[in-house]
């Protein structure tokens, strides 16, 4: 009998990825964000990686200004925001500064496959100007981690369906952040 058989390296290799994932506590107290209305989502411009024509390095052939990444990561966000339902007393503003936006090229995704993902630091403050939840940075992620080789080159979305997908990836993970207890494992792929 093999000492180290299919069975015992399952059981290894499900207890090194458990080992991995983490517990979140929401970010926001569920006593104190069940009283929250988010009346502002801003998003601070200036963090954000630059070419030297001015876009956003984005990682794709994707023409991108930082005017336009600000205007739809804040459509994003206050649509993940309305779609909470919050409308509680405590007026509070979600402050979002942006440091990374990465899309993975169809040739990234042939060498080492992976994911497109936003970055940003993240706060909220009441319109009073206190904090409920001091800066934390926060990663966002588009709904499918690409394989590498061939097939992840050829099922890569186009670069506005990629985009669209990471924002949309990010606004959730936003939201789920300060106002959810989740499980999240490696990389910060949320799990529940």
């Amino acid at each position: 009998m093999a000492f180290f058989n299919r069975r015992s390296f399952l059981a290894l290799a499900s207890a090194i990825l458990l080992a991995a994932c983490e517990e979140h506590t929401a970010l926001v107290d569920p006593s104190v964000s069940s009283n929250i209305n988010i009346v502002d989502v801003q998003i601070n411009p200036g963090s954000l990686p630059l070419k030297e024509d001015g876009s956003v390095r984005t990682g794709r052939d994707y023409p991108l200004t930082e005017t336009q990444f600000n205007q739809q990561l804040d459509i994003a966000l206050t649509r993940q925001i309305r779609a909470r339902g919050m409308n509680g007393g405590t007026k509070a503003v979600l402050s979002v500064t942006p440091t990374k936006l990465a899309l993975v090229s169809p040739g990234q995704s042939f060498v080492v496959g992976g994911r497109s993902q936003i970055e940003g630091i993240v706060t909220l403050k009441t319109t009073q100007g206190e904090t409920l939840v001091a800066p934390v940075t926060v990663k966002g992620f588009t709904d499918e981690l690409r394989a590498g080789g061939l097939i992840g080159a050829m099922t890569t979305p186009s670069a506005p369906e990629d985009y669209r997908r990471t924002l949309d990836g990010f606004a959730n993970n936003v939201s789920r952040k300060l106002f959810e207890n989740l499980t999240v494992g490696i990389g910060g792929t949320v799990i529940n």
